[in-house]
């Protein structure tokens, strides 16, 4: 089994607070703007930050596992 170098480690890590900022930025403001039933700013720019986050996360995660 290879010894995994800590790029490696580091971009697997970047890539689960992808799935984490997803998750609690794009998601929880899915089921607000579902809840009220309404478009709020608050609940937009949740989204729109959480969707830019995690596309982030995942890059940085690319620079650092590409070989």
């Amino acid at each position: 089994m290879a010894k995994e170098t800590f790029k490696d480690i580091l971009g697997k890590y970047f890539i689960d607070l992808s799935k984490l900022a997803f998750a609690a930025l794009v998601l929880g403001g899915l089921i607000v703007i579902f809840q009220n039933g309404e478009l709020g700013t608050g609940a937009f720019y949740m989204f729109l930050f959480g969707v830019a986050l995690s596309v982030a996360f995942v890059y940085i995660a690319k620079l650092l596992i590409k070989k």
